[in-house]
């Protein structure tokens, strides 16, 4: 009994750590998203800003995030209030949300900020962008791997968190072609830079960012579904 009381204790500490932090994920959304359409600086300058923010994948799956841990933390209290199980559909969204900011931060890591931003890597992470590209895809990876571990996920998951950068890839390559002359993008239309060096190479890109996509999403679930079994 004493063994079991502390399991429930624990879990009743995890939802409520988890709440907190998935509302704080909302909030840092859309300040985020405020100072990406207005311009703010952290100095406090307004600077240039843009509407078009919307077609980048890392705005988009940061608005994503901040949505579905909004509504996993109005769950969660539901959950506390009136003791009725939490869909896995719910985990499974929180999953998918997940790998996107995960993907957005390792694809600046690995790629965006060491290929084109160079010795200036850290701009990278500057104003909006540290939000967008460091600390709300770490939050929410803290938050999904340590305080939301469950039992209802399978292993279907990993390949339900490939869906919207699938989605967006395909949107991004129609974009892109349908702006072509002369065997070259159009940069404006080629925001993230992929066809810099030349169709063939953009394929190459794709292919390793759906493969760190779904190895992303694999390790997320792994990640997950252990420290379930490590809590019983």
């Amino acid at each position: 009994m004493p063994e079991i009381e502390y399991l429930v204790q624990n879990k009743m500490k995890k939802i409520k750590i988890s709440i907190i932090l998935n509302i704080i994920l909302f909030v840092l959304m859309v300040f985020a998203l405020y100072m990406a359409l207005s311009g703010l600086s952290f100095d406090m300058t307004f600077k240039k800003h843009s509407i078009h923010i919307f077609k980048y994948f890392t705005v988009l799956s940061n608005i994503l995030m901040g949505i579905v841990a909004l509504v996993f933390a109005i769950r969660e209290i539901l959950y506390l209030k009136n003791n009725k199980e939490i869909s896995k559909y719910f985990y499974v969204a929180k999953h998918i949300a997940t790998t996107c900011v995960a993907l957005t931060f390792l694809t600046v890591v690995l790629l965006l900020a060491p290929v084109f931003y160079k010795e200036k890597f850290f701009d990278a992470f500057h104003d909006a962008n540290f939000f967008y590209h460091f600390l709300n895809p770490v939050l929410a990876i803290i938050v999904f791997v340590f305080f939301e571990n469950t039992n209802k996920l399978s292993i279907k998951t990993a390949l339900f968190g490939m869906v919207p950068f699938g989605v967006y890839s395909i949107f991004y390559l129609i974009t892109a072609i349908t702006h072509m002359s002369g065997g070259k993008v159009d940069t404006k239309y080629d925001w993230y830079g992929f066809f810099y060096f030349g169709v063939p190479i953009f394929f190459v890109l794709m292919i390793f960012m759906i493969s760190l996509t779904f190895l992303i999403s694999f390790i997320l679930y792994k990640s997950n579904k252990k420290l379930y079994k490590n809590s019983n």
